[in-house]
């Protein structure tokens, strides 16, 4: 829909700006399950905002919440990555924990980097803020649109 409405604008002569319409009706429905998403988190009431407690040692991971536990060897867990803030413990590639390094008290820190090293190996460098793929589609898309506009109207 976008590609059309892109190729539409450039091939009427007219330039008329009625042919974008299609153009941002295509990029709301493409965003429209991203900012669904994002709402419903918002909401509340998400156990995915309470409170969570980890207990890491030699044998295993235990995490609860207030609606779930687990109990989790370190057989269940690929890798890790490290950032500045968070260690992130993987249960798969799209699948793992968060554990913030603000959760834990002085010298902490280096004792649960040795578990993880010792049972995942070493640590994988965490990507630091990438522009994700769809959002750099966009921008392409929407500043070629742009940038086309301004040659036709020149003209």
């Amino acid at each position: 829909m976008c590609l059309m409405s892109v190729l539409a604008f450039i091939l009427d002569s007219g330039h008329s700006p009625l042919a974008l319409i299609p153009f941002f009706i295509g990029a709301f429905m493409f965003s429209l399950p991203w900012l669904q998403a994002r709402q419903m988190f918002r909401k509340g009431g998400s156990p995915l905002r309470d409170e969570v407690t980890l207990e890491i040692s030699d044998s295993r991971l235990i995490g609860a919440n207030l609606v779930s536990s687990s109990n989790s060897t370190w057989g269940a867990f690929t890798r890790y990555s490290e950032s500045k803030n968070l260690f992130l413990v993987y249960r798969s590639e799209m699948l793992f924990n968060i554990v913030p390094k603000r959760a834990f008290a002085a010298g902490e820190e280096d004792a649960v980097r040795g578990l993880l090293e010792q049972h995942l190996g070493g640590a994988s460098k965490a990507s630091r803020r990438k522009i994700p793929l769809t959002a750099l589609f966009w921008v392409v898309v929407f500043g070629s649109a742009v940038v086309l506009w301004l040659v036709m109207r020149a003209r």
